[in-house]
């Protein structure tokens, strides 16, 4: 898989930080992760699609629009998933109690096993799915921009 998120920490005018961690749909060059994005499976529900020009409007300053937008936190995204187990873990040699997202507090993504993959009904899906939640993990805010709307 080959998603490039952009990951930076705005400041905004609440006086937090957050962890931006964005995917800009017209850089994606694989038509199958566009076409995830644009079906948006059950759990990209918590994951917010702005536009172009609003991200862009934030970044210098501008932010109210952005917050207006930006939904619920990365650990709120995390309580509403509906599957917390590993798809592999039937198949896998190396699974063990580790291999659930449940206690979620517990853990970080540099804890959690590289190898967990959450069980969605495609492989690609699941990557794309599996990627968000490990930036869940790490308290990062996940962001879809899409091109702003023709006049």
């Amino acid at each position: 898989m080959y998603i490039e998120f952009y990951d930076y920490l705005l400041h905004v005018s609440t006086g937090e930080t957050l962890k931006i961690s964005e995917i800009d749909i017209g850089r994606i060059a694989d038509e199958d992760f566009v076409q995830i994005l644009k079906d948006r499976p059950k759990p990209l529900d918590w994951v917010p699609y702005i536009y172009k020009s609003i991200m862009e409007e934030a970044k210098i300053g501008y932010d109210k629009k952005l917050l207006d937008l930006i939904g619920v936190p990365p650990h709120a995204a995390l309580l509403r998933l509906s599957s917390y187990k590993c798809s592999e873990r039937k198949d896998c040699l190396s699974s063990q109690p580790k291999c659930t997202l449940i206690p979620l507090r517990k853990y970080k993504s540099r804890e959690f096993p590289s190898c967990w993959l959450y069980e969605s009904g495609d492989q690609k899906s699941s990557e794309l799915i599996t990627s968000i939640i490990f930036k869940w993990l790490d308290n990062e805010r996940v962001i879809v921009v899409i091109p702003d709307p023709e006049p």
